[in-house]
């Protein structure tokens, strides 16, 4: 005889597997009020269906900052200190769980490349769901925090994490399109890309060659031909 136990068991229904997606952002427009409810609407949506959401952001460029520093502390104060806040604080603002971090948190990323990162630890905030939101400062081999590439970091954390999707979407966010290895390649032999497609193509390649399951970009309109 079944124990009724197993029988009410095998009437739940399946436990959904949870999709974990990567989103690297620009940081060009990240203070203007546009650009920023339009990444939090995005991280909402995908938030809201039950995903894991990890966000990537760039380095500002032209913010006033005090005189006095080193370019690389200057960096790290806009990206960590002004960027990385005010994105959290919208997103917070629109109810979602967001916290904020830089590869120095709980000894996160090492190397400028992301060559190392906890990603078992950045997996463990995501289970808990909150949206994490990662700027792009790590730690250099002194333990001092110093910059980090943005898109080596995002495809690090994509890899680190086992991310079932990394969407690119350049300074704005917009539509993102799945890109295969063959396709990223045949577009990086033309001559008419603007530089930042360009390097998020060069991003999408690592990415896919790393084994990332499905990359995205922005910004592919008008290039099927």
């Amino acid at each position: 005889m079944v124990d009724t136990r197993t029988i009410e068991r095998l009437r739940r229904a399946p436990i959904r597997t949870v999709k974990t997606v990567v989103v690297k952002l620009g940081a060009a427009r990240l203070l203007e009020e546009g650009p920023l409810r339009e990444v939090s609407a995005l991280v909402a949506d995908h938030w809201r269906a039950g995903e894991r959401v990890a966000l990537v952001h760039g380095h500002g460029e032209g913010a006033q900052v005090p005189p006095g520093l080193a370019p690389e502390q200057a960096t790290t104060l806009v990206t960590r200190g002004l960027l990385n806040t005010t994105l959290v604080g919208r997103l917070v603002r629109d109810g979602l769980p967001a916290i904020g971090l830089a590869g120095v948190d709980l000894g996160l990323v090492h190397g400028a490349s992301g060559a190392w990162l906890d990603g078992p630890r950045l997996r463990r905030l995501l289970d808990e769901g909150l949206v994490t939101v990662l700027a792009p400062v790590a730690l250099d081999a002194d333990g001092r925090p110093t910059p980090a590439d943005a898109d080596d970091l995002a495809t690090a954390v994509a890899k680190g994490i086992g991310a079932d999707s990394l969407a690119l979407l350049g300074d704005a966010p917009g539509p993102a399109r799945h890109i295969e290895e063959a396709r990223a390649r045949a577009l990086l032999e033309r001559g008419d890309l603007s530089p930042d497609l360009r390097a998020r193509l060069g991003t999408a390649l690592v990415a896919l060659r790393q084994g990332v399951r499905d990359v995205r970009l922005a910004g592919l309109e008008g290039l099927d031909g």
